[in-house]
């Protein structure tokens, strides 16, 4: 098992349901009223909210409240199917199943595409990872000790994109979209290189581990 891999991806899909959870509270707060088409915001007065314009989403259902319900219902499905199973394989299309019902019911858009690549990086969990044992030795070392400070600003990238632009433009009236494109470009950019270096990370773990364990 690549526990590294994992390590990212789990940390990514709990994003990803806490996200879509808040997402619905917005919708739930809305009101017993219905939509206005298929595309809403989840906050669309909410001054927190101005520097994500609102938190957009989308809904098949023509009604802000029940929208709301579901799209907490699914997004905690979605966390507590994660946090049962620890993304093993036979959870994964369940995973991939209530991603998609919470992108028709609300969940917004950014939880969906954040939760649909920690699954896809779940499926590298217990790759043997043969051509990245190709690598020098010591660059499979470099790599592994770098892992730990990308990591967390990969995290950092993502939590700076909310709450923490939401925090900054709303506390220090700062009204700037580099607070947002930046922490994006962070957050997005660092998740492969993550990836890549906890390759390396899993590689000279699983070296370390006794062979029945790794079978």
């Amino acid at each position: 098992m690549n526990r590294t891999t994992l390590t990212l991806a789990l940390a990514l899909a709990i994003l990803a349901g806490i996200m879509g959870i808040e997402h619905g509270i917005g919708e739930v707060l809305e009101g017993n009223r219905p939509t206005e088409g298929v595309f809403i915001l989840s906050w669309p007065d909410a001054a927190f909210f101005e520097i994500l314009s609102g938190e957009p989403a989308m809904t098949i259902v023509p009604n802000y409240l029940i929208t709301g319900i579901l799209a907490i219902i699914f997004s905690g499905i979605f966390l507590a199917v994660l946090l049962r199973y620890r993304l093993v394989r036979k959870s994964i299309p369940i995973l991939f199943g209530l991603l998609v019902l919470m992108l028709l019911t609300g969940g917004g858009f950014g939880p969906p595409i954040l939760g649909t690549i920690a699954v896809l990086i779940a499926l590298k969990g217990n790759s043997q990872l043969r051509t990245w044992r190709k690598l020098p030795l010591r660059l499979n070392l470099v790599f592994k000790k770098l892992w730990p400070l990308v990591f967390g600003l990969c995290l950092a990238g993502w939590l700076m994109m909310f709450p923490g632009a939401a925090l900054v433009s709303y506390f220090a009236g700062v009204d700037s979209a580099l607070i947002m494109v930046i922490p994006t470009l962070v957050a997005f950019g660092l998740i492969p290189i993550t990836l890549v270096l906890g390759f390396s990370r899993d590689i000279l773990l699983r070296e370390q581990e006794p062979k029945t364990l790794q079978d």
